[in-house]
């Protein structure tokens, strides 16, 4: 999985591709403010919306949804360094709660 990131302190685009667990190549994308409003994503067939937080200069929480019903919530951290974030993850899909860390490295 690639994911390409832009941010400043209005907004945050991201724009991600790989392949999922079924070997199908995806990509999705979306551009968001971190006023907590819903914003469109494209290319996700888990997801239609995410909504942005930020809590301080280096964490932002985010929460997607599917027909305005929650299916995933992300807390990010970007390390001071500015050379990975972490992100923790908990999933809502198919009736099971799924929790999970990613860290991510900049390239």
């Amino acid at each position: 999985m690639v994911v390409q990131v832009q941010a400043d302190a209005d907004t945050f685009e991201l724009n991600e591709e790989g392949i999922d667990d079924k070997d199908q190549p995806f990509k999705l994308s979306y551009e968001a403010k971190y006023d907590g409003k819903d914003y469109p994503i494209t290319g996700d067939p888990h997801s239609d919306s995410v909504s942005l937080q930020r809590v301080n200069d280096y964490q932002i929480k985010s929460t997607t949804k599917k027909a305005g019903n929650v299916v995933s919530k992300l807390d990010v951290v970007i390390a001071k360094d500015g050379k990975s974030a972490t992100v923790k993850s908990v999933d809502y899909m198919e009736g099971k709660t799924q929790k999970g860390t990613a860290v991510y490295e900049k390239q």
